[in-house]
């Protein structure tokens, strides 16, 4: 045609068959159509469309320029943690008078925690005013996103430095009456003066590797409430309430 060769397919032979539909209205209804299937998809996965749609996510991000998360499963994980993967609740349960007194601590620390933090937020609020109002530099703005609300002492980590304050008073008040010698450098030796004073309480105290990551300032999580009043005891003992 035209001088172009076309190639086109041919049917060369076949049958015809008339088929008798066994609908009233002589088609055949979407296979895929299900109200159980759409119901289903309605109350079990449109409502849950970040965790199988990224361009959902992606376009969310980019009308609200903001960053959206699939899911809330870190925020779950970090509720599920905060409930039961720090409870004390089974040794709270044991040593009812102990959990008392350590909450009465853990109110008086809360409160300094609350009073240093609102002596110091005029001057953190003071400090980023002026930084706004200068010419930031990249380091600056970076020091800018400093958390007004810092831990203090009264943090986890500032009572974990009073136990070990405490804890190394009562050793100096020992071995000046001549009960034991150690040196901070061993911490071995001083752990295991504790395991002894613990075993005349009928307790038992921390491990040698706990103790060392406590005592160089590397534990995140309180002490256990029996490992506090071992302390406690000794530094009654020899230093006096």
């Amino acid at each position: 045609e035209g001088g172009k060769e076309i190639i086109m397919p041919q049917l060369l032979w076949g049958v015809s068959v008339k088929v008798n539909l066994p609908y009233r209205a002589g088609i055949v209804p979407n296979p895929l159509y299900s109200p159980v299937a759409a119901k289903y998809l309605l109350t079990n996965w449109l409502s849950r469309i970040g965790l199988w749609s990224q361009s959902t996510i992606d376009m969310l991000n980019f009308v609200r320029d903001c960053r959206t998360f699939p899911d809330n499963n870190s925020m779950e994980g970090f509720i599920k943690h905060q409930k039961y993967g720090n409870s004390t609740l089974s040794e709270d349960l044991k040593d009812f008078p102990s959990y008392i007194s350590k909450q009465w601590y853990n109110s008086v620390g809360d409160g300094k925690l609350f009073a240093e933090q609102c002596d110091s937020a005029p001057h953190v609020v003071e400090r980023r005013r002026k930084k706004v109002t200068s010419v930031k530099t990249k380091k600056e703005d970076d020091d800018c996103g400093e958390m007004m609300w810092k831990k203090t002492p009264g943090s986890i980590r500032g009572k974990l430095k009073d136990q070990k304050d405490k804890m190394l008073r009562a050793l100096d008040a020992g071995m000046s009456l001549g009960d034991f010698e150690y040196t901070e450098k061993n911490s071995t030796v001083m752990c295991r003066i504790l395991q002894r004073h613990a075993s005349t309480l009928d307790m038992n105290f921390m491990g040698v590797d706990t103790f060392r990551v406590w005592f160089k300032g590397e534990r995140r999580n309180a002490l256990k409430n029996h490992w506090v009043n071992i302390i406690d005891n000794f530094h009654d003992k020899y230093v006096g309430k």
